[in-house]
């Protein structure tokens, strides 16, 4: 038995309500017969395994209707692959328009019969595998998401146990799937999704892995102010603030080892491979860099004391002033210093040279004018 659709009764009031709306699609519940409807709980990601291939999703709306009220057009947006016929749509979402939407479908089953089945019901058109937990099982009741418990396996319980433990063990900085792919730090959202059979803890960043694109930044600063953890966030700020992008805060933290921690009138400190800096000047965006003291205790020896020096480097670009530390070494300082002593040296030896052959020089010419002028005189009183 097939009805009339939505699409040829509302289609010319659909396109005049979504005639500002910026959409490379429009979705009819009627349409959806044959396609999947995901839910996910927060993020696209948590639906989208990483490999997934973004480009092929599309910007849509999806168009419901509550005819018990005047203006009864509804939409959302969706992201939208066509290719495999699938539906992305946020829980918070799909709460409020199932129970209009799922007549729609139902309009779409009856229109098909050829291509659905008898039994067929609109919630078997949603997905919600997203949305279960590793105890829960979410399912659709009075047509909002509802949950029940999980009977779980023990070993799938030791196995819950394990990753757990490896969440716990304060030693452990980094968490990945044996699968391969990303790493992440603990708090990320993707973290709750690894599956506890392949699921690992690190203290050490994992070969072949990618910092996580979520949590890359956390992970950066997690590395970089250890062990002053509880000051992330504010170094986070006054990093964000001149323009320290997650790339240059990657190169600091894991290939040139800074560490960072803040001083108590707001300035930074920053560790390198082998002295402390304390840069200055945050409060007024032009950095001033002071070096930590210390005492020679031989030609290419040291020791550290309390305190720092000024530098005598400034720059309103922060990204300036941490290279200059990364490029610093205390060698490269000793032969600068040796080089400069020797030009120093040079330069006077070839300046009393110079002095001496051009005062030479000048004696010899005053009285190579001499001579010629006596010569003159000398052959004129011959002649005469």
């Amino acid at each position: 038995m097939s009805v009339q659709t939505e699409k040829a009764l509302y289609e010319h009031d659909v396109n005049d309500a979504l005639r500002d709306v910026k959409a490379n699609v429009i979705l009819w519940g009627e349409d959806l017969y044959d396609a999947t409807i995901v839910v996910y709980p927060k993020q696209l990601s948590d639906a989208i395994p990483d490999s997934y291939q973004w480009q092929h999703l599309k910007k849509a709306v999806l168009v419901y209707f509550d005819f018990k009220s005047e203006k009864f057009i509804r939409f959302t947006g969706v992201k939208w692959d066509e290719e495999n016929r699938v539906v992305y749509l946020a829980a918070g979402n799909f709460v409020g328009l199932w129970k209009f939407l799922k007549s729609s479908v139902k309009k779409g089953f009856l229109n098909n019969p050829d291509k659905v089945a008898p039994s067929a019901r609109p919630t078997d058109i949603v997905d919600l595998e997203c949305m279960c937990t590793d105890t829960k099982v979410a399912y659709i009741k009075a047509d909002k998401i509802a949950y029940k418990s999980r009977e779980i396996p023990a070993e799938k319980l030791k196995l819950m146990g394990k990753k757990q433990s490896a969440l716990d063990n304060p030693r452990n900085w980094f968490f990945y799937s044996s699968e391969g792919g990303f790493f992440h730090i603990k708090d990320c959202e993707t973290v709750k999704t690894i599956k506890p059979e392949v699921f690992r803890g690190s203290p050490d960043i994992p070969e072949g892995y990618m910092p996580c694109y979520r949590c890359r930044r956390k992970i950066f600063l997690r590395v970089a102010c250890d062990p002053y953890v509880k000051q992330i966030n504010r170094i986070d700020r006054m990093l964000k603030k001149y323009e320290i992008r997650d790339s240059k805060l990657e190169m600091y933290a894991l290939t040139y080892g800074f560490k960072f921690r803040l001083g108590d009138e707001g300035e930074l400190y920053v560790t390198g491979a082998e002295d402390t800096w304390l840069i200055k000047g945050f409060d007024e965006g032009k950095f001033y860099l002071w070096h930590n003291n210390y005492v020679r205790t031989g030609p290419r020896e040291r020791t550290f004391t309390s305190g720092f020096h000024d530098q005598e480097v400034a720059s309103r670009n922060l990204g300036f002033i941490l290279e200059f530390i990364h490029d610093y070494s205390f060698e490269r300082h000793l032969e600068e210093e040796e080089e400069k002593l020797r030009k120093k040296s040079a330069g006077a030896d070839a300046g009393g040279a110079q002095t001496g052959t051009a005062g030479t020089g000048e004696q010899t010419g005053k009285k190579s004018v001499f001579s010629r002028v006596v010569a003159f005189f000398k052959r004129l009183f011959r002649k005469l």
